[in-house]
């Protein structure tokens, strides 16, 4: 529970609906939906007396959130020791089962090969195997809404983002992202990945508190461009820092 006001829930049968993450309870008991029934909103009791709708404010049942336990993505940022380690993103889209030749992954590859050259570790990342949503807009509700870990991964246990957040929170210290541009922008799962790191900038937003954590000295942010299908391809992590920018012909 997140504190959303139910005053602006909508209802779903016999269950109200947060207006933020979703959350049901039952609209006579406050007992959250089935599998989460320990949670619980207050109730009143209510009558309707001289065509008038009365509350008995004085009689409400008691708010329970129980204790859940936490998301392994909001464990505690701390670099273990070893090598310089480098995350590598790649965001072509391609039917899977009709491969072809991408130049940016290629161009991923061989950063990500040099890194390996130079004593560091590596890890790849393809988002075009990963089985992620779409953001849903939780920010647009309000600012405490949009929460770190991200409130879609940790409300759906099959939604595959927890890789990239992982690599990019907790593991790397240098993260490279590629993309081709397809008319001028990048590519849709580029564009949907990032879509999903809004709460990156949440320091900037004045709640510090659900802003995702991100170690200090890293290089947070690398943009390079080279040639793929008449298009060029980009590498950019959105998360708090400047750009570095850089040309690859």
């Amino acid at each position: 529970m997140s504190a959303g006001r139910l005053a602006r829930a909508r209802l779903d049968g016999d269950y109200i609906v947060c207006p933020w993450h979703n959350w049901k309870f039952h609209r006579r008991s406050g007992v959250g939906e089935p599998g989460f029934e320990r949670d619980r909103v207050p109730a009143y009791p209510v009558k309707v007396e001289n065509g008038r709708v009365l509350v008995n404010l004085a009689a409400g049942s008691e708010r329970v959130k129980s204790p859940h336990e936490p998301h392994p993505l909001s464990r505690k940022v701390e670099r273990a020791a070893g090598p310089l380690r480098v995350a590598g993103i790649a965001t072509t889209a391609m039917d899977a089962a009709n491969p072809r030749f991408s130049g940016s992954d290629h161009l991923l590859d061989q950063a990500l090969k040099a890194a390996r050259e130079l004593g560091a570790g590596t890890r790849m990342i393809k988002l075009n195997d990963l089985n992620f949503r779409a953001c849903e807009g939780y920010y647009s509700k309000a600012a405490y809404a949009c929460t770190w870990p991200c409130s879609i991964t940790q409300m759906d246990a099959k939604d595959e983002m927890d890789q990239v957040y992982e690599a990019l929170v907790h593991w790397a210290d240098v993260v490279i992202v590629l993309s081709p541009i397809r008319w001028g922008a990048a590519s849709s799962r580029a564009q949907l990945s990032f879509s999903r790191e809004t709460f990156f900038g949440a320091k900037n937003l004045r709640r510090p508190k659900t802003a995702a954590p991100l170690r200090s000295g890293r290089i947070d942010r690398s943009l390079c461009k080279s040639k793929e299908g008449g298009g060029t391809a980009f590498m950019a992590q959105p998360v708090a820092g400047r750009h570095l920018q850089c040309k690859i012909r």
